[in-house]
């Protein structure tokens, strides 16, 4: 008999997992065959419409969204479009930098969609670090771009506008559901 929570090894007719504590239905049909529940529920009973969610739409439109902005940042930047005469030139070569950086993210969230639909060890961790990356970038580049317009013209009309103050609020509360809805299942990330 198998618990059917771990999927740890347990004598006949037990009522309680000793490995987990979950309540063990008996069932005489798993005692052969160890992976049956695994064959007939991949979640093991776990509700997983957030997990589908994130694999079939938010991270996937969230890449999609961050190719758009850095396709459409190189194109302004290379394409001699973009007005950077009002800030130091050092700009153009930031907008790019952090253009690339974005292209990277789109790819890390791509790979993170893979591993999660796989069930992969690690992948709910590769996620989160997904969202760290979001919001340090943003960060970053934020922090980069105000020194050097204080250093520049000596003050900044508003250092947190809230089209990023929107986005560092939203990776973290992304990190923060996402660590505690995988806490629970990462039992299932073992492939």
């Amino acid at each position: 008999m198998y618990c059917e929570k771990c999927n740890a090894k347990l004598p006949d007719n037990t009522k309680f997992c000793t490995s987990c504590g979950a309540y063990i239905e008996s069932r005489k049909h798993e005692a052969q065959d160890p992976n049956a529940s695994l064959y007939q529920d991949p979640f093991r009973g776990f509700p997983m419409k957030w997990h589908k969610f994130l694999i079939y739409f938010a991270l996937w439109a969230s890449a999609v969204l961050n190719l758009v902005f850095a396709t459409r940042t190189l194109t302004l930047v290379f394409g001699g479009n973009a007005d950077y005469s009002a800030v130091p030139n050092i700009f153009k070569y930031i907008d790019v930098i952090y253009a690339v950086i974005t292209i990277g993210i789109a790819a890390l969230q791509f790979v993170t969609v893979v591993r999660l639909i796989g069930l992969k060890r690690g992948a709910p961790q590769l996620l989160i670090k997904t969202y760290i990356a979001v919001g340090a970038s943003d960060v970053i580049y934020t922090i980069i771009a105000y020194a050097i317009l204080i250093k520049q013209y000596g003050s900044v009309i508003s250092l947190l506008s809230p089209t990023l103050v929107f986005k560092i609020a939203i990776s973290v509360i992304m990190v923060c559901a996402n660590i505690m809805y995988y806490k629970k299942r990462e039992a299932l990330f073992v492939n």
